[in-house]
């Protein structure tokens, strides 16, 4: 993921002399581990945002999807032997059907809960701000225990000049 949004940052600002790194998540500053005029290489580790939120977030998914990958196994096995009695003709097609969107619906929810799993893996792996460029540090915005909020909107956390 760090190489996707280097690859980001820099398509956004590669027309100024300067690049601007900023946060997409919520969290407060960790550690910033350059100061400013120090020299950069590219890929270089510049600062952590805390990552308990989306270490939570992961749990509680990782959990929606322990229980909804449970309520498939029981759903499709009653699914499955409904469908036997419905093929010899000792079931109504709308009950057959009731089960059938049952196990839609369980199905769904497992895409679900892996969808907002895979998210919160994203979103955590940028809590981890890496160079996207080489060049030297203009200016740091963020100290260590400041909050950024960069979901509503991306937070500038430091210039690179090349």
């Amino acid at each position: 993921m760090r190489v996707i949004l280097s690859l980001i940052l820099l398509s956004v600002v590669s027309f100024s002399a300067e690049i601007k790194v900023y946060a997409v998540v919520i969290g407060k500053v960790k550690e910033v581990l350059v100061k400013e005029g120090q020299r950069v290489k590219k890929g270089e580790l510049l600062l952590k945002i805390e990552d308990s939120i989306y270490k939570a977030r992961e749990k509680q998914f990782s959990g929606e999807l322990a229980v909804a990958k449970a309520d498939l196994y029981k759903v499709r096995r009653d699914y499955e032997r409904l469908k036997e009695l419905f093929d010899r003709d000792l079931l109504s097609l709308t009950r057959l059907e009731d089960q059938k969107a049952k196990l839609d619906r369980v199905l769904g929810n497992i895409q679900r809960a892996e969808g907002k799993l895979e998210e919160v893996k994203i979103l955590r792996s940028y809590t981890e701000i890496y160079s996207p460029a080489e060049g030297t540090v203009k200016a740091i915005f963020v100290g260590e225990g400041s909050y950024v909020n960069g979901t509503l909107m991306p937070q500038l956390l430091l210039i690179i000049k090349p």
